[in-house]
């Protein structure tokens, strides 16, 4: 991938698009597998080193650096050790130019994290979870002509924005009042309260979908085994996966590939 993409994947995931940009950038995601795939992948980065402001991640303290290194005892990893603290030491500060060397740091480090088995599984599931979950295969929540259009659409944009504590709000008070478009609110809503690590809040709202007649109830089984793929309960995840496969529910392929990743 170019430098260009990688600015450009930077720009969203920091909101710095503009409406339009920000259309045809998920428009993207949506035609391309790999596009989507990078996107996720650099998202679950931010997630893992806990970074905030990945362009200009100026706020790395030595007691993160130190808390990494508790994790390995090989002399690699007391390699990275050192580049880390060199890096930390020159208080560098990464701009747009030198992206890739930041990026190439991250990667290393994840990259790391899984070589020396920090998680139980043969795989990362923050990994896994990056991979297989795809927002762009989401109904859009945008009407028209409905009296509540601007709540709907209000609820769309703080979603694609990641704005996940603020969706929770508006969803909760449309779940309460409409009859419009709930199973595609409560999947907004689930998956906000799973990318805010709410894993429970989002457990029950999938179980809730799953109980209810509504058309796209199956699509609950997905997203609640993506949930314990995130919070790494891997296996309720396996059960879920399961499930779907068994049943023909809704993403039973993936399930299956997924399924034998794990």
């Amino acid at each position: 991938m170019s430098e260009e993409e990688h600015i450009l994947i930077d720009s969203f995931l920091n909101s710095e698009l503009t409406q339009n940009e920000q259309k045809l950038f998920l428009k993207r995601m949506e035609q391309s597998a790999e596009f989507n795939e990078h996107v996720n992948f650099e998202k679950q980065l931010r997630e893992t080193l806990n970074i905030n402001d990945w362009s200009f991640a100026h706020n790395i303290e030595h007691t993160e650096v130190k808390t990494y290194v508790e994790l390995f005892s090989s002399s690699k990893t007391k390699a990275l050790e050192s580049t880390l603290e060199k890096i930390m030491q020159d208080k560098e500060i990464p701009t747009k130019r030198n992206f890739y060397p930041w990026y190439g740091i991250a990667a290393l480090l994840v990259l790391s994290l899984s070589v020396f088995s920090i998680f139980n599984t043969g795989s990362s599931t923050q990994e896994l979870y990056a991979q297989f979950y795809n927002p762009s295969e989401l109904p859009s929540l945008i009407v028209r002509g409905a009296l509540d259009e601007d709540n709907y659409n209000k609820v769309q944009q703080l979603f694609e924005e990641e704005n996940f504590t603020e969706t929770i709000l508006f969803t909760e008070e449309l779940l309460a009042t409409t009859s419009k478009n709930r199973a595609t609110l409560m999947l907004f809503q689930g998956i906000s309260f799973t990318e805010t690590k709410q894993y429970s809040n989002a457990i029950e709202t999938y179980n809730n979908l799953i109980e209810s007649n509504l058309l796209d109830a199956e699509k609950g089984y997905w997203f609640k085994a993506l949930t314990y793929l995130k919070s790494e309960d891997t296996q309720k995840a396996k059960n879920t996966l399961r499930s779907i496969i068994q049943n023909n529910f809704y993403n039973h392929v993936k399930a299956k590939e997924l399924l034998d990743k794990l």
